[in-house]
């Protein structure tokens, strides 16, 4: 039922763009050749919630935040951590399609969403804080439909939304202020449906309006400049329905314009003319599909366009055509999806491309290849199982994938797979074929926290484990087989479980303490199920439980 929500609700949104659900606009293709990219796939079948990858960002922590029709994913690089709404917990998300992200200058993360308002997220808590309309109030967000979030450079933060137009947050006072169309004001805004807003280097916002063209906003005065398509003026906006905005990083006097129909048009904020790229039958080197959903620069200054239905473009270094790439049957590091509907790059330079149906695919800047790495017959890159536990690199770059059919070694040098796991008939071989967690300690040694098979440290030069399991006749031995956590501090391990609370690994005797919860002391582990640790820079230990978080 999920999956069938959000596809509902992305339908809809598309027909407030003015997208119509027949064979109007097939997916076209360009007529130049396409060229294959290598594309890492990250779907439901890694952990995503869901494979309508909607808005992406990579925060100042380094998380990667990916809000899809199912929710709101955090991908630390190992696995993803999902946010959905909880009817019984009105401190999380209030709707589970998620529209658009933001980081603020203070490192807030802002969340809008379909339906739900918009949410402040408290780090600490992962707790959500709302903001949504309420009826006769009118310094409240006045839609609950929220499509864009942008803070200028004056750390102002706007609000686009579907139905309502423009607001502005004040955060002094926590109230909202509303810009919205008058059809007898020509400098108000041309149209409700506020898809997406950027500034120019002068401090002007440009808002894209899903059928009131281009705006162009002067905060100071409040006025709206429109641009609209002019019948028999090639040089004026190609569409009404305007998607994506970027300017461009090399030339403060352009900005680029992503449409539902008309392609991408540059714009000369100077002269106010329009230069259109549009799909051209027969022209090497045209789009090949009109629909451009999102424009991105990446670091090297090169212009990106995610169509929806035709792949993805990439202009050429004159200025003129573009390079084209799509999903190829047959070969499974293409595009995932050809419709391409979000895009960033990470801190390591890597681009992420958030897919309509087919998860979010990673494209990595020293081979600008996707590696794909699955359960899949005839791939020599084939992982022992889909269901992927957990992810970790050691300090000599060789990848450890956990899954619950054993343990994976990934050398990304060769592109080389070696599997581990149980063997009854083996006393050395792994204890348990579930390895929910993998860290690496300070002396070089592996280890691997498994759920039903205790702790294992690994042999790395013989292949060989060596185990810790529960002995009810020895109370220093672990708490219990199932463990969901793993971290080193000060020479010790520190192991999460589900039933035993929090277990304390001394590896020079082989000793266990165990930590859990004392109704006769409030200052107790909160739950025996310890789910997540981490450690901060003074040494203190923070714990995600299933009552909270115990520090």
């Amino acid at each position: 039922m999920r999956a069938q929500f959000s596809q509902r609700m992305f339908r809809y949104l598309l027909i407030c763009l003015g997208y119509p659900f027949f064979p109007l606009f097939l997916a076209g293709s360009s007529s130049s050749r396409p060229h294959t990219l290598q594309f890492d796939h990250f779907n439901i079948q890694q952990g995503l919630s869901e494979n309508s990858v909607m808005c992406m960002l990579q925060d100042r922590q380094g998380y990667l935040w990916l809000g899809t029709g199912d929710g709101l994913n955090r991908y630390d690089g190992y696995g993803f951590k999902v946010f959905r709404h909880d009817p019984d917990d009105t401190l999380s998300l209030a709707s589970n399609y998620i529209t658009s992200l933001l980081e603020d200058r203070s490192g807030n993360l802002w969340v809008g969403t379909w339906r739900g308002g918009l949410h402040l997220f408290d780090r600490a808590s992962l707790n959500f804080r709302h903001y949504t309309h309420i009826p006769r109030d009118t310094t409240s967000l006045n839609d609950d439909t929220v499509l864009s979030l942008f803070q200028d450079s004056h750390g102002r933060i706007w609000v686009g939304t579907i139905r309502g137009g423009l607001n502005y947050f004040d955060p002094q006072t926590d109230t909202f202020k509303h810009y919205q169309h008058n059809p007898d004001n020509p400098y108000s805004l041309s149209n409700n449906i506020v898809t997406v807003i950027t500034e120019d280097r002068q401090g002007r916002l440009w808002i894209g309006t899903g059928k009131g063209g281009l705006n162009r906003f002067d905060p100071v005065s409040g006025r709206f400049t429109r641009y609209l398509p002019e019948a028999n003026n090639p040089y004026s906006l190609s569409h009404h329905s305007v998607i994506a905005l970027t300017p461009d990083p090399e030339h403060p006097q352009i900005l680029w314009i992503g449409t539902k129909g008309g392609g991408i048009c540059r714009l000369d904020m100077h002269s106010g003319r329009f230069t259109r790229f549009m799909h051209q039958p027969g022209k090497t080197g045209s789009l090949g599909n009109n629909f451009v959903y999102t424009l991105f620069f990446d670091s090297r200054h090169r212009l990106w366009a995610g169509t929806f239905g035709g792949g993805l473009y990439l202009l050429g270094a004159d200025g003129k055509t573009f390079q084209h790439f799509q999903k190829e049957v047959g070969h499974s590091r293409s595009l995932s999806d050809d419709k391409v509907i979000s895009i960033i790059e990470d801190h390591a330079g890597n681009l992420w491309f958030g897919t309509h149906k087919g998860g979010v695919d990673k494209l990595s800047r020293q081979t600008e290849g996707f590696s794909y790495y699955r359960n899949q017959p005839g791939d020599n890159l084939r992982l022992n199982h889909n269901f992927i536990t957990t992810v970790y690199q050691d300090r000599q770059g060789i990848l450890w994938v956990g899954t619950e059919e054993g343990l994976n070694r990934i050398d990304p040098a060769n592109n080389s797979v070696r599997y581990y796991r149980h063997d009854p008939a083996d006393a050395a071989s792994l204890s348990h074929n579930w390895v929910y967690h993998i860290t690496e300690d300070s002396l070089g040694r592996l280890w691997m926290a498994t759920f039903g098979g205790g702790l294992n440290m690994m042999d790395r030069a013989t292949g060989r484990f060596r185990h810790w399991r529960h002995d009810p006749d020895n109370p220093q031995s672990p708490g219990n087989d199932r463990l969901l956590w793993i971290e080193e501090s000060g020479g010790y391990l520190w192991l999460g479980t589900r039933g035993d609370g929090l277990n304390k690994f001394d590896p020079g005797n082989g000793t266990f303490t165990h930590y859990r919860p004392d109704p006769q002391s409030p200052n107790s582990l909160s739950n025996n199920i310890v789910r997540n640790i981490y450690i901060d820079r003074e040494g203190i230990l923070w714990l995600s439980t299933n009552d909270g978080l115990n520090r």
